[in-house]
């Protein structure tokens, strides 16, 4: 489980995916290419994924929750 959810933001010039807790995951030098390295890490993290606008803004946000346990 992530200690946060996923952030795809810009920050200094470039999009970044940063944990909540701060962690800076990675850098990019498109939204598009941040937006696919982000999704792909809150999936495997079981967390959400939140695409912020280059103002700060919220323009979209996805959950991806663990997935059932079965029985055996």
């Amino acid at each position: 489980m992530a200690h946060g959810w996923i952030h795809t933001e810009y920050r200094a010039g470039r999009w970044t995916n940063r944990v909540e807790d701060g962690a800076i995951l990675s850098s990019h030098g498109s939204q598009a290419e941040a937006k696919v390295a982000g999704r792909a890490e809150a999936r495997r993290l079981h967390t959400t994924h939140v695409v912020h606008r280059i103002d700060g803004s919220v323009v979209d946000s996805r959950s991806f929750p663990p997935p059932p346990h079965r029985a055996r």
